[in-house]
C-alpha cells in the first residue's frame, strides 16, 4: 500500500495529540518519506491499536488453556534458585 504525503504541510508528530486513523496514515507516510524508521514502527503500532488488533473479548487465557497452571513469581524464584 503506497501512501502519498504532502510534505509542504508537514508537522512534527506529537504523541500527546489526538490522532485518528487517517492522520496516523499521513504521519506514517511522512515517516517513510523522511526515513524515520523508529517513528514508523511506533506509528504502525498505533495504527494496529486504532484498528482494534489488540482488543480481546476474553483477556484471561486461563480458561482457554486449562492444562497450564500459572505460578506465582515467588514460587518460581524459590524453585528456580533451589532456595528451599
Amino acid at each position: 500500500m503506497k501512501l502519498k504525503a504532502d510534505l509542504s504541510t508537514e508537522q512534527d508528530f506529537s504523541p500527546l495529540t489526538m490522532h485518528n486513523p487517517s492522520t496516523l496514515l499521513n504521519e506514517l507516510a511522512v515517516a517513510a518519506a523522511t526515513g524515520d524508521r523508529a517513528r514508523g514502527i511506533r506509528l504502525h503500532t498505533l495504527i494496529a491499536t486504532a484498528q482494534g488488533r489488540y482488543d480481546f473479548a476474553q483477556p484471561n487465557l486461563n480458561t482457554t488453556f486449562p492444562d497450564v497452571q500459572p505460578e506465582r513469581f515467588a514460587q518460581w524464584f524459590v524453585r528456580k534458585w533451589d532456595l528451599q
